[in-house]
């Protein structure tokens, strides 16, 4: 990850104050906590079994995770084969 190595190489360098690498340290481990709750929410949205999305104020669905697009795709799937068997 090039943004840890950066991060890293600051940590070690002697010419910035300790105080000023104390800052880099906590801003790096807050990064990285920020990132494991993206990646956390991500999972949990994308594998749990039931439909979730988001709307604009209008109603426009903005994203919608598998499971919805999944009964929505067989439900319209379903709706086509009752039309045609009329």
């Amino acid at each position: 990850m090039k943004a840890e190595t950066s991060f890293k190489s600051l940590l070690e360098r002697k010419d910035i104050p300790i105080d000023a690498r104390k800052i880099i340290k906590i801003a790096f481990d807050q990064l990285k906590t920020e990132q494991s709750i993206s990646q956390r929410y991500l999972t949990l949205y994308n594998e749990v079994p039931i439909g979730l999305y988001r709307t604009t104020p209008e109603g426009e669905i903005l994203e919608a995770n598998p499971y919805l697009v999944h009964t929505f795709l067989q439900s319209y799937k379903e709706l086509l084969r009752l039309i045609k068997r009329k």
